[in-house]
């Protein structure tokens, strides 16, 4: 990535750091020293020496078929820092699918700039500019099945397991459309490009794909083991965000793990891996993400409305 393109990324991120740093100013320690490994290890190890409520055993369904599948998908985590195989039922698909299509959504988390998904092509004419992503905000508090997944046992339990005390610090539904002829810079702002979250010092994320997803409309890939190992030249950056040359010469291509599937197909990550979605190509993705810390240092995030709460 250009020098150039570096100092625009942070200045335009230089309005939301400000504002996080004045909502919990124990941010400013988490932004600092949660992107270097050894500061994570020694707050979970401080973590794990104070005690937080367990959830009683659950009777597992939907997502894993028992305690011990549980347990398969936090030794996935603990190596690769993902574990694919989570599936929503069909009747939650249907009904979250129908509410994304009959509600609007907002371009680029501007509430100015509302539309619903089939009139994206209009949105961009009306309002003059590119809409790769348009999220449902704090609406999304309204779709009762969309509750419902966020309120699944099976879900708390392996967030509980893999983190210890875990909170549900965001809980996000969003479009991502075309976005042929998008600068890089464009699309590593709309979550596109290589990437990890610094928004706890721990986090674990849920994704479940609410439509087909194929090569050419979005799908998400992940960089297996870059959770646990980091070169110190990118735990030193200020930046979250890399270009794929540098990932791949890194962690080697094989790696990189891309997850294709249909309605319904989901997966669980820990988000200080690098991780992203691909551009969309044609047609349009429809992505529902829980995404679970360790403490409420950015609570304003539960709904992914970061620019304007």
């Amino acid at each position: 990535m250009p020098i150039s393109s570096k100092i625009a990324r942070i200045r335009s991120q230089l309005p939301i750091y400000i504002r996080d740093m004045k909502t919990n100013p124990r941010w400013v320690a988490m932004f600092l020293l949660g992107r270097i490994l050894a500061f994570r290890t020694l707050h979970r190890l401080l973590l794990q020496a104070r005690p937080y409520p367990r959830r009683p055993p659950v009777n597992v369904t939907k997502v894993a078929q028992s305690r011990t599948a549980i347990q398969e998908i936090i030794e996935r985590l603990n190596s690769d820092g993902i574990c694919e195989g989570l599936s929503l039922a069909p009747n939650i698909i249907a009904e979250i699918y129908r509410f994304a299509t009959n509600n609007v959504c907002y371009g680029s988390f501007e509430r100015s700039m509302a539309f619903l998904a089939d009139e994206h092509e209009g949105a961009e004419r009306r309002f003059g500019c590119r809409i790769m992503v348009g999220h449902f905000l704090e609406s999304i508090e309204t779709c009762v099945a969309a509750k419902l997944v966020a309120q699944n046992e099976t879900i708390l339990r392996i967030a509980t397991d893999y983190l210890g005390n875990a909170k549900l610090i965001a809980f996000r539904l969003w479009w991502s459309f075309p976005s042929e002829g998008a600068s890089p810079e464009e699309i590593q702002l709309t979550s596109q490009g290589h990437h990890f979250d610094l928004d706890d010092w721990r986090q674990l994320k849920f994704f479940f794909y609410i439509g087909d997803v194929d090569g050419q409309n979005g799908p998400h890939f992940y960089v297996r083991g870059s959770h646990r190992r980091r070169p110190l030249r990118f735990q030193l950056s200020p930046l979250k965000g890399r270009d794929f040359e540098e990932i791949a010469r890194t962690y080697g291509t094989a790696k990189i793990t891309t997850i294709t599937g249909p309605a319904g197909t989901g997966f669980v990550e820990d988000p200080f891996g690098y991780h992203g979605g691909a551009p969309v190509v044609s047609g349009r993705r429809l992505i529902l993400e829980l995404s679970f810390g360790v403490s409420d240092l950015i609570p304003h995030r539960r709904y992914g409305a970061i620019r304007d709460q």
